[in-house]
């Protein structure tokens, strides 16, 4: 896999990218980013052409924003896109079948899982911060479960990731990983047997993980 960047390629920019995939990577599921994966950074996010960070699973490119002070690099971003890489590479099938609310509530579990490892003072800050933005106005978890990006980002993101990280408080981060390989055909009855409860009753436990969190010290 390979880092370009959308002008003419800075070298130091480019490793420092590649070597911050590789060790986020590595910490977060282990061994290398899959095969012909490719990082463009983009320095002019008003391009009409560019509209976020993302990773496209069709051609394997993940798309961040880059400026030339952007070294070292954000690994928040890149752990997000990594993680998506990741449920690709892992498992295909269950990628484009999921709910898109552990599609994005597990990328952002692993940027807190990544922020524990490295500054925990800076996991419980981004943990705090999800917390207060579910308060501020997310959108009900019921109403995003299989339509994350009918909201705005900031409504939707908490949620789904207090609901991961339930999950993985509850059962341990291998169930994360179990319930996106097995959710199938039926997603509701698949949470269900996960979370034992109905998928419009999670939005208590969620209210009061992000009360919890939003008055941590």
């Amino acid at each position: 896999y390979l880092v370009r960047t959308d002008r003419s390629p800075v070298p130091e920019a480019a490793a420092a990218v590649l070597a911050s995939a590789r060790q986020v990577y590595d910490e977060l599921f282990g061994g290398g980013p899959p095969d012909g994966l490719v990082i463009h950074l983009v320095q002019d996010p008003e391009n009409p052409d560019y509209q976020s960070d993302f990773f496209d699973h069709e051609t394997l490119e993940i798309w961040l924003r880059w400026w030339e002070d952007d070294v070292p690099f954000s690994e928040w971003l890149l752990s997000h896109e990594l993680a998506h890489a990741y449920q690709f590479a892992a498992r295909p099938s269950a990628y484009l079948d999921e709910p898109s609310w552990i599609h994005e509530g597990w990328a952002e579990h692993a940027v807190a899982t990544l922020l524990a490892a490295q500054d925990p003072e800076a996991a419980r800050s981004f943990l705090r911060r999800q917390g207060q933005r579910y308060l501020d106005g997310s959108v009900k978890f019921d109403r995003i479960f299989h339509d994350v990006y009918s909201f705005p980002w900031q409504r939707t993101y908490p949620a789904c990731h207090l609901a991961v990280h339930l999950l993985a408080e509850q059962q341990g981060d291998a169930a994360v990983m179990e319930y996106f390989t097995v959710h199938g055909q039926t997603p509701e009855a698949t949470f269900e047997r996960f979370f034992g409860a109905p998928v419009d009753a999670v939005d208590e436990p969620i209210r009061e993980l992000a009360e919890e969190l939003a008055e941590a010290d």
